[in-house]
């Protein structure tokens, strides 16, 4: 998977923030509370309604931007040669859509809609199903939280498996 765009509106910090990415690495540097880590949080709530902030869903309400009443992400990726979007949309510190779309050479088409996971479907688990992950794995294998660089760095070579 590689994500080629992040928009972010009413969204943590972020008022309407729209960032491009480029092949191979991407690096996001800012002062403290400049909004870094809200980037992360967009892309893993837009793909798979988690965030680093509190593991808690009821805790959504948080991901609203102080002042406002509703919020939403959106993530353009691309997997297996195809490319996709994800949103979702906050209302209240409630999720009120969820909706998944691939790119057919000229317009958007809806994919999945909502979590309806008590009738097996689930926009989520599409997106799992498409990137060949989910929010857990790529939290292990791609997200170094605030402060846990520092603690990564320093462990001894014999922990640092343990560590990832």
């Amino acid at each position: 998977m590689m994500i080629i765009e992040v928009k972010l509106v009413n969204f943590l910090s972020h008022k309407d923030t729209s960032i491009q990415f480029g092949t191979g690495m991407n690096v996001i540097l800012g002062p403290n509370g400049a909004g870094k880590s809200s980037i992360v949080d967009a892309i893993t709530f837009a793909l798979f309604g988690k965030h680093l902030r509190d593991l808690d869903a009821k805790k959504n309400k948080i991901l609203i931007r102080h002042g406002a009443l509703s919020g939403h992400v959106e993530v353009i990726f691309e997997a297996g040669g195809r490319k996709y979007k994800a949103t979702r949309k906050l209302k209240s510190g409630v999720v009120a859509t969820h909706i998944l779309y691939e790119w057919h050479g000229e317009k958007w088409n809806i994919i999945a809609t909502g979590e309806r996971k008590q009738m097996g479907e689930s926009t989520t688990r599409e997106i799992e199903s498409i990137v060949q992950s989910s929010f857990e794995k790529i939290q292990i294998a791609s997200i170094i939280k605030q402060n846990e660089l520092a603690d990564i760095v320093h462990e001894k070579a014999k922990n640092f498996k343990i560590l990832i």
